[in-house]
């Protein structure tokens, strides 16, 4: 409610010219002179009738939810906006371990599969809450132990093979 009468009092003090033009037989207003001889029009003056009490009532309401609404708004945008440049550094640190050929955490099981191979042996865990898997590879003398849960790398091992 409070809107138009915000536009009636800023319109009322602007004191802004318009000319009336006619421009391929249509009457057109601007705020820009049509010709050089071309005189402003004068506009009636504008009346503004306040707004009664519970119209000042109901426009302080909605402004108090439009403001609680864009707090709400702009807290849930930050929130978004946090966990998606997390997600983003994730998958650009894993995207640099992979082409350095590399297994860390975060990684699934088909990317280590990509870089390694199959397995040479999967031990389960199974637990209540979950089951984790310990995948070994022999890769160039040394050991690769990979430890996955939920079909995420949580662990990777390397060390020395003593057959070598």
């Amino acid at each position: 409610m409070r809107w138009p009468f915000l536009l009636l009092l800023v319109l009322s003090s602007a004191q802004a010219e318009v000319y009336r033009c006619e421009r391929g037989g249509q009457v057109i207003y601007t705020d820009q002179p049509c010709s050089e001889n071309a005189t402003p029009k004068d506009l009636p003056k504008l009346h503004v009738i306040p707004p009664n009490e519970v119209e000042q009532r109901l426009a302080g309401e909605y402004d108090q939810k439009r403001t609680k609404e864009k707090k709400a708004r702009d807290k849930a945008n930050q929130e978004w906006l946090k966990k998606h440049q997390a997600k983003k550094s994730d998958a650009e640190r894993l995207k640099k371990a992979r082409t350095q050929g590399k297994v860390v955490a975060g990684m699934t099981a088909d990317q280590v599969r990509d870089l390694y191979g199959e397995p040479d042996d999967i031990k389960i865990t199974a637990r209540e809450d979950d089951a984790t898997e310990r995948w070994t590879f022999h890769l160039n003398g040394n050991i690769q132990t990979v430890d996955l849960t939920d079909g995420r790398v949580t662990r990777h091992s390397e060390k020395k093979s003593k057959n070598k």
